[in-house]
Parts: structure tokens; sequence; C-alpha cells
């Protein structure tokens, strides 16, 4: 088994975080907050939102502590995880990637300005439901636990 994560996880990691930080860095530039730009009429816009709480805005107003406090044991857990885990394989360097640039990207927001920049705003007509908004990095972990539970179900409990 191999211990430390081969070379595209790192590639991949760095890729993912700057994607991040460049498309939240290019909303506030060109978005005040609240301001939309709509890009698919009726499914898609950027539109530019501040989250000061957890996944969907949970918890507002304890941002500094709550949120500070989730990413570091977030980070600990996955660095526990992380010497666990067989790093042969692709599928786990690309999910442990991903799943770290979607943690550490968050983290930076909040240290760096005090709160998460959100900006894809889905609207979901047939069930005439709109998404709250996310970035890259809520995309990165979303995807990564969908992954992780598809694989679950399927009997893959082993990465």
């Amino acid at each position: 088994m191999q211990s430390k994560p081969r070379w595209y996880f790192w590639t991949l990691l760095v890729t993912l975080l700057v994607a991040d930080q460049i498309s939240k860095w290019l909303v506030v530039k060109h978005l005040a907050p609240g301001q939309t730009q709509v890009i698919v009429s009726g499914w898609f816009n950027l539109t530019h939102v501040t989250n000061d709480g957890i996944a969907w805005g949970l918890l507002r107003g304890h941002n500094l502590l709550l949120g500070i406090t989730i990413g570091v044991l977030l980070l600990v857990a996955a660095g526990w995880f992380a010497r666990r885990v067989d790093w042969r394989l692709a599928e786990t360097n690309i999910l442990g990637a991903a799943l770290l640039a979607g943690a550490f990207g968050n983290l930076v927001d909040r240290c760096r300005l005090g709160h998460v920049v959100d900006f894809a705003d889905v609207f979901i007509p047939v069930l005439n439901y709109r998404w709250p908004a996310f970035n890259v990095a809520d995309s990165c972990i979303t995807l990564c636990v969908v992954w992780l539970f598809w694989r679950m179900l399927r009997g893959n409990k082993h990465i």
C-alpha cells in the first residue's frame, strides 16, 4: 500500500483550489453583493451571495468560530484518514484532492473575508425549486460525497 498521494493529487488539488479562488475573485470584482447576471434564462444565473454560515446558509452569524472550527476539524480528519487509504488508486487521489480543495477553498474565504463567496444560482423549473447558491469548493465536496455514497450503495466500501 502506498502511503502518500501521487503527483496528480497535488496537481488536481492546486488546480481546483485556484479555480475556486479565481472564480470567487471574479464574482466579487464584477458583481455587487446580491447582484445577478443571467447566464441561461430561467435556469442558471451568477449571483453574488455572501455566506457566513455553513452549508446552505445554516447557522448564519457564527462565522469565525464555527467556520474555522469546522474547517480545521475537516482538515484534521482528512489527514487522519489519509494515512489509512491506499494512494495507489487514481480514484483515491482524485476524491482526496477534490475534498481537500473544497474544504480548504471555503476555509480560505472565511479567514480572508469573514464569509464564503457563493455565486452559482441554479433554478430547477420542473420542481419550481431554486437551489441555494454555491461555488466551486462546494461542488467539489458535493460531487465527492455523492460519488462515495454511490460506491457504498454498490457495495464498494473501500477506496
